[in-house]
């Protein structure tokens, strides 16, 4: 992969054959199918394939010298992957943890000088950098850091924070704690910070990106089927009141009703798509596979292209919606507590380690019950190798996890398995694991050692 198309036309040259570039036609390169673009898994197979061709076409010291460039090319853009995606993932939590820092020593410093109260300020900066790292992972924990943001997360990540600070604070030892004016005063401007920063990154209306303001392209007939089918694809279905579409014959009515509740505005055609994207502030556009050719499709998305607008498209007539990835997830979706959330995800992680870290603390009571597979059950899933509780591998379509230790059903009716496995995708809690682990250790189940339950 990746080096096909290469080979290929060295392979004609070599062959006497001329090898001609056509530029009068396109296509539409569904990116992202195979391997993710910039991932680290991506550079690696990217300049793996250029290796295989070099050693393929190329010997003696210009093969070795030619290899030799592209090794040093795939460590230094590996380099450049690795620290972009650490970049994008920290970049913000790191600046937002040293606003939090710094503004709480401000603080400190100013009720200092109003009380008269003096502090080791040695002392007060690693206690008000734990403070402010406190709020920061209240804040991730509750998704304030998932895309996209959430007003809601934040406001209650900092009020968890608080109150976690706030149990804590008569543990600490007396140099540890500053008044709890400092707490309450702390975590106002918290919010503040976080809430500012995603201002001056998100711009003034990052709190409306949560909401998709669509406008679809297709015909009278094809409109209420893809409003259908990518509703069924949403996490969080919206039901507007007004619905913009596009006509590409340009046949339809100015307006009319749909389902008796929301009305659709018919505003133009395909080559108004630019003034509606900037008269109504859309930010996804959905076009119809079936009633516009891939010249179309292809001419509407270079038309915004420079308007970060997220385009898909969807086919009513095979129920499959296609976005910059490829084929997007079917209906499971739509479940607010679906197992694949970001927040679902992380919460599951978190109790994943929670109970490792217990089964080590413990891990001789468990060599003692012979139940050594427990310990190295929970090494391997503090290792990001496993999870304790997940699905049977031989359920098809379900979300994929890390593979598991204990199997949500462990039923010998494929349909009973699959019932019970849709409800726990469907609707993830974390007590759920911890009711299957708990049933495990009473009834002395055994865990799998490979996660092939």
């Amino acid at each position: 992969m990746y080096g096909e198309d290469i080979d290929l036309s060295w392979r004609i040259i070599k062959g006497g054959w001329e090898n001609h570039y056509f530029a009068e036609t396109s296509i539409i390169h569904y990116k992202g199918e195979s391997t993710k673009k910039g991932s680290l898994n991506y550079v690696l197979v990217f300049y793996r394939a250029m290796l295989i061709f070099a050693k393929t076409h190329f010997k003696g010291s210009q093969g070795q010298l030619l290899m030799g460039f592209i090794r040093l090319a795939i460590y230094f853009r590996a380099g450049l992957a690795i620290a972009s995606r650490i970049t994008r993932k920290w970049l913000l939590p790191a600046v937002e943890w040293l606003l939090l820092w710094g503004g709480l020593l401000l603080l400190l410093k100013w009720y200092s000088a109003q009380t008269g109260i003096l502090y080791d300020w040695s002392i007060a900066r690693i206690a008000l950098a734990t403070y402010a790292l406190v709020w920061l992972v209240a804040v991730a924990v509750n998704g304030g850091y998932d895309r996209p943001w959430k007003s809601f997360a934040i406001v209650k990540g900092v009020v968890l924070g608080s109150l976690v600070l706030m149990a804590f604070y008569g543990l600490l030892p007396e140099a540890l704690r500053f008044s709890r004016a400092v707490l309450v005063l702390g975590s106002v401007f918290s919010a503040v910070v976080f809430f500012v920063v995603r201002t001056l990154v998100g711009g003034r209306h990052w709190q409306n990106q949560q909401t998709p303001i669509r406008l679809y392209v297709g015909g009278d007939e094809e409109l209420e089927k893809m409003i259908d089918l990518v509703s069924s694809m949403d996490v969080n279905p919206q039901f507007d009141l007004t619905i913009w579409a596009l006509d590409p014959l340009q046949e339809s009515p100015a307006a009319t009703s749909l389902n008796g509740n929301a009305a659709v505005r018919w505003i133009g055609g395909p080559d108004d798509l630019s003034e509606a994207v900037r008269v109504h502030k859309i930010n996804e556009v959905v076009l119809s596979g079936r009633d516009l050719s891939a010249y179309q499709i292809i001419d509407l998305m270079s038309r915004v292209a420079d308007d970060r607008v997220d385009f898909r498209i969807a086919w009513s007539e095979g129920g499959h919606v296609m976005g910059s990835g490829g084929p997007e997830l079917g209906p499971i979706t739509e479940w607010s507590r679906a197992i694949q959330r970001p927040a679902s995800r992380r919460s599951k992680r978190i109790l994943d380690i929670a109970f490792s870290m217990w089964v080590l603390v413990l891990f001789p009571i468990f060599i003692v019950m012979r139940r050594w597979t427990w310990v190295s059950g929970a090494m391997k899933v503090i290792l990001g190798k496993g999870t304790w509780v997940g699905f049977s591998k031989d359920l098809k379509g379900f979300p994929g996890l890390r593979p598991c230790l204990l199997s949500r059903s462990y039923s010998k009716d494929d349909r009973v398995k699959q019932r019970i496995n849709l409800t726990y995708a469907r609707d993830y809690r974390w007590a759920t694991d911890l009711g299957v682990i708990r049933e495990a250790l009473i009834s002395r189940r055994a865990i799998h050692r490979h996660g092939n339950n």
